[in-house]
């Protein structure tokens, strides 16, 4: 599909928004030119809102760059050469090293491609110094593969971010009750399944004495997990007790809506899968991000509420408790957010400002001035 009009003298927006026609194709071209002058020329942010636009909404990522990431995660060798290539590539001095401002030229194009928002700078400096091992501010090619790897699964996120939450289903089509199962983001932004009371297609498990947990991965045009199962200790994992194969769950996006997805579940890997579930998700989209919406931002001091004060966890997930207690009415502030979800980092570790119920744990604060 061609673009009849531009901003004049504008020939790189030209090409831009040729290249999102031809990604976008039920999008008229005039609406692509308009979406992409919103967001300034940016190819990736206008990708995101064209998206929504398409009336296709399971599709909201190219499935091709999402099996390409996928792919690059599992295929050692392919992965290695990618990354060799991208490191010659961006190595625009020539001096066998990636600086700063040569990263941010690789990811931003990355980016622009798949269509995804670059990782904030916090994010990007975490990758940077978690690769740079001796720590002189440059990436060697032998460094950069960590960094590259980081990257890959922050996109890998972006690109299935709407799977996260509660998702109910009912154990028994002729019965009422309902059970329910979580995906959760990981530090690493992997997505986690987890469930206390069992698994679609499989007899409810005891509630709050087995967990069953997996990390989702993409096999065969879906996100499957080898799930295991292992003993609770209350809210916490017991990560040096036994666990047990239990069996592998697949999940996919049920059709024409992001509230549903298609579950199902199979006991033995030999073996062939079992019926198809369908969960709804606990809340819409919306729902979700509107109770986020009150929470703080950094910088911001909190109180907490609970009556049995809040565990600080190792990382932006519930079941990463430690032994530390923040008490009630005790006060802290916000050092960093984690994405658009209610987790915040304070000096003692992560906190969530609300429990899975959705039930808030803080309150906001004045932040008090000092002379």
């Amino acid at each position: 599909m061609a673009i009849t009009e531009a901003a004049p003298g504008t020939e790189d927006l030209r090409e831009k928004a040729e290249n999102l026609c031809n990604r976008f194709p039920s999008v008229s071209a005039e609406r692509v030119l308009q979406v992409l002058r919103d967001c300034g020329g940016h190819a990736g942010y206008a990708a995101q809102e064209l998206r929504a636009l398409s009336v296709d909404v399971i599709k909201s990522v190219d499935p091709e760059d999402s099996e390409h990431v996928a792919t690059l995660l599992s295929n050692h060798m392919l992965f290695k050469q990618t990354c060799r290539a991208h490191y010659k590539q961006f190595d625009t001095n020539r001096n066998g090293t990636l600086e700063w401002e040569e990263l941010l030229a690789l990811i931003n194009q990355l980016c622009s491609y798949m269509g995804i928002e670059p990782p904030g700078d916090k994010s990007l400096r975490s990758f940077f110094d978690a690769s740079d091992v001796n720590h002189d501010g440059v990436l060697s090619e032998r460094e950069f593969p960590r960094f590259f790897e980081s990257f890959l699964r922050y996109a890998f996120f972006m690109q299935h971010r709407r799977l996260v939450g509660t998702w109910r289903y009912r154990i028994d089509p002729n019965d009422s009750s309902q059970s329910e199962f979580s995906i959760l983001l990981g530090k690493d932004y992997r997505l986690h399944y987890r469930s206390t009371r069992g698994c679609p297609g499989t007899p409810k498990a005891q509630q709050g004495r087995q967990e069953i947990r997996g990390i989702l991965e993409l096999r065969d045009g879906c996100l499957q997990a080898d799930l295991k199962v292992g003993q609770r200790d209350g809210e916490k994992h017991c990560p040096g007790g036994h666990e047990s194969f239990f069996g592998i769950v697949k999940l996919r996006f049920a059709p024409s809506t992001t509230e549903k997805v298609i579950v199902n579940f199979k006991g033995d890997p030999q073996s062939g899968w079992g019926n198809d579930v369908t969960a709804k998700r606990r809340q819409s989209i919306e729902e979700e991000r509107i109770a986020r919406s009150g929470t703080p931002t950094v910088g911001d001091i909190i109180r907490c509420i609970a009556p049995n004060g809040v565990a600080y966890r190792r990382s932006p997930e519930f079941l990463e408790r430690t032994d530390v207690l923040l008490a009630e009415g005790e006060t802290v502030r916000i050092l960093e957010r984690h994405l658009d979800t209610h987790w915040v980092r304070t000096a003692g570790g992560w906190l969530p400002t609300v429990d899975q119920r959705g039930t808030k744990l803080f309150q906001g604060e004045e932040a008090k001035c000092y002379t």
